[in-house]
């Protein structure tokens, strides 16, 4: 007798222990799902597709100013080709960049 309850106990301890990891997993894949969901394509990343975007603009419009200065203070027109190639990139570090190199050149 004693022997069939410390069977039933560890079974019934494998099965708690069992149910437990299932649970975990369940957690844990319930909060992942979320986060998924949620970096996917959340307010957030709408909103700062949205900045950059609009930073996208003001740099090219900026670019655009540099480009009429350029021209009003007789640059050549290879650095003014320079830039306005600058202003059509989208990566804000590569526009940068392009744009550091056409100035670095005869200012």
């Amino acid at each position: 007798m004693a022997s069939e309850k410390v069977k039933e106990a560890k079974g019934s301890t494998w099965k708690k222990v069992l149910w437990w990891c299932l649970g975990i997993l369940g957690v844990i894949g319930a909060i992942t799902l979320v986060i998924c969901l949620i970096r996917r394509k959340g307010p957030l990343t709408t909103a700062t597709d949205i900045v950059n975007d609009v930073k996208h603009k003001v740099d090219k419009i900026d670019a655009e100013a540099k480009i009429e200065v350029a021209k009003a203070e007789g640059a050549e027109q290879e650095v003014i080709d320079k830039i306005e190639a600058a202003a059509e990139i989208k990566d804000e570090r590569e526009r940068l960049q392009a744009l550091a190199a056409a100035l670095a050149e005869d200012y």
